[in-house]
């Protein structure tokens, strides 16, 4: 296992995690344990933290499938009601703030073997109790702007010869804290410094001018279409309940 987190990739990820986190507490917390804590941990402690927190109300059920609700519920209570905590709850953790920069903060990784890709990315926190629609509306404004710009990149990178060979776009829940949005491109090593000025260009000329008509009235389309395939997947749900689901993913 120790060798396994020293690997390139790994240790490339970690970087990337301290980069993005580097004010919380999630850098020293990664998901497989620190070496030290796994080769120094005692079963009194392990055996603390798990009936700390594995607890009754930290439990989630979830049921999939051609199943009657009340029946199902009525078997979920049946069975795990009488479950009860073992050990003494703890409060939850700060995790810490990102911060918000007054500048870009800039960060290199080597890949010597593979292409480049450049990325610019936004932390944003993700609050702990339901937001308001209004919240709910500026974040798809948000992520519909990115989506047009990824659109307007892809276009150029299928033009042969271009700097630019590929756009990505990403929107994200870390953690369960945070909301990333990224806008990335892939070129060749030698294209890194005009595909940089190419990304921070159309970042510019979408901040400044916006976007055309045309281009809002696609998203619209695109949209649309999206809620109306999740709508007829889950046709028995609440529409409450899947706009909610929706929005937020």
């Amino acid at each position: 296992a120790a060798r396994t987190r020293q690997t390139p990739q790994q240790e490339q990820q970690l970087a990337y995690i301290d980069f993005l986190y580097r004010t919380t507490r999630i850098p020293s917390r990664p998901p497989i344990g620190l070496a030290a804590q796994i080769e120094n941990a005692d079963r009194a402690a392990l055996r603390r933290f798990y009936d700390a927190w594995y607890r009754p109300e930290n439990l989630t059920v979830l049921v999939t499938g051609d199943v009657a609700p009340a029946g199902v519920e009525a078997l979920i209570r049946k069975h795990f009601t009488s479950l009860t905590a073992r050990g003494q709850p703890r409060p939850a953790p700060d995790i810490g703030k990102v911060p918000s920069l007054a500048a870009p903060a800039v960060a290199i990784y080597p890949r010597p073997t593979a292409g480049a890709q450049i990325s610019c990315i936004q932390i944003m926190d993700r609050p702990a109790v339901r937001t308001t629609w209004g919240d709910q509306l500026k974040g798809l404004q948000i992520n519909t702007a990115i989506e047009i710009l990824r659109t307007r990149l892809a276009r150029l990178a299928e033009t042969p010869g271009h700097v630019i060979h590929q756009a990505l776009s990403a929107q994200e829940i870390d953690f369960r804290h945070f909301r990333r949005l990224s806008l990335s491109v892939a070129a060749a090593p030698a294209n890194v410094a005009p595909a940089v000025a190419l990304l921070e260009q159309e970042i510019r000329r979408a901040c400044e001018s916006g976007f055309t008509p045309p281009e809002i009235a696609r998203q619209q389309d695109i949209l649309r279409r999206h809620f109306q395939s999740i709508a007829a997947t889950f046709p028995a749900a609440p529409t409450a309940l899947v706009a909610d689901s929706d929005v937020e993913h």
